[in-house]
């Protein structure tokens, strides 16, 4: 699906999909991770679509249009497969890092409320409730040794990294190569 350059982003007609209504949304609504049904990979993701590039160059000669417009095959065939592979699981990466800390956040501020309930128990002399309370702590506690332990195995904050880096030296390739810059 290809969108209007000219039109703002406010006025394009968008079809109704989860991810679309996050982009309805606020900034912070945006940039939240899914916690279920990651969005599959676009394939039809461009860097440059034809009707963009034919839009763009209709003043120049039309024999480099073309070339460029095959440039854009072959590089579609080549490269973009690759990049599209890499950007979604840079994506992915980020999404399960984004979750992480979240999940570490809320666990942080719930041990910090069972404490201070710990606390205001102490002070009221209301020992027999301290047990269950120091277990709700103690479940608190396991769940971000648990976290901890499955980030570890693969560091979601390293994969993402590389994924993107990958990513963009591949971007940076195809205009390099559409655009006939030496290496």
């Amino acid at each position: 699906m290809s969108m209007e350059l000219n039109h703002p982003p406010s006025q394009q007609v968008l079809p109704k999909t989860p991810a679309n209504n996050r982009r309805r949304g606020g900034v912070l609504l945006q940039e939240m991770p899914y916690w279920r049904g990651f969005p599959p990979m676009d394939e039809t993701f461009q860097l440059v679509s034809k009707e963009e590039l034919r839009d763009y160059l209709r003043d120049e000669d039309p024999v480099a249009v073309r070339e460029m417009e095959s440039d854009v095959d072959f590089l579609e065939f080549e490269l973009m497969r690759l990049f599209r592979e890499r950007d979604y699981a840079a994506k992915l990466q980020q999404n399960r890092y984004r979750l992480y800390v979240i999940i570490f956040l809320l666990l942080a501020a719930f041990a910090a409320v069972f404490a201070v309930i710990i606390l205001a128990l102490l002070i009221l002399m209301q020992l027999q409730l301290i047990p269950f309370v120091a277990l709700f702590e103690t479940i608190v506690a396991l769940l971000g040794i648990f976290l901890t332990t499955i980030s570890g195995r693969e560091p979601p904050l390293q994969l993402w990294l590389s994924y993107r880096r990958r990513a963009e030296q591949l971007r940076r390739e195809y205009f390099r190569y559409l655009f006939g810059c030496p290496l």
